[in-house]
């Protein structure tokens, strides 16, 4: 169901950016407050972008319009689970309540939260983008991404 998807993160991963760890999180229809919630930020770098392997053009764009945009989620949205995600959202902070039926101690804040989140209802899918890795976040569980 994904698979595309994670093509693209694997993409994105392999060439060696983002500079920051990089949270982005793919949903279908709207994002309830109760998980997620905007970081003020000024300015506040373009939306509208379709996600794609472009995403770190995208993202260094961001970051010299307002570097603070790499803390917190990045949000990838769509209306219906055919079409295509488009970027909507900087620098969200997620405030997930969500308990996964199991987690690995020791991981942090960034991995617990989007674990977290990846079991809300109109969350998809969740990311990080690291630089050693790329973990994918579905229904409360995470598989680190390898080339085929």
């Amino acid at each position: 169901m994904f698979e595309h998807l994670k093509q693209t993160l694997l993409q994105i991963h392999q060439s060696g950016e983002p500079f920051h760890p990089a949270i982005l999180v793919f949903a279908s229809g709207s994002i309830s407050e109760v998980d997620c919630i905007p970081m003020p930020r000024d300015p506040v770098p373009e939306v509208g972008q379709r996600f794609g392997v472009t995403f770190i053009k995208d993202l260094e764009t961001a970051l010299h319009i307002n570097p603070s945009i790499h803390d917190g989620a990045i949000v990838f949205q769509r209306n219906q689970q055919d079409e295509e995600y488009y970027l909507s959202a900087w620098s969200m902070r997620i405030v997930s309540r969500h308990t996964p039926s199991s987690s690995m101690p020791n991981l942090g804040s960034a991995h617990n939260s989007t674990l977290s989140l990846s079991m809300a209802m109109a969350i998809d899918a969740c990311c990080i983008l690291s630089t050693t890795k790329a973990v994918f976040y579905v229904e409360g569980r995470a598989t680190t991404l390898v080339a085929n």
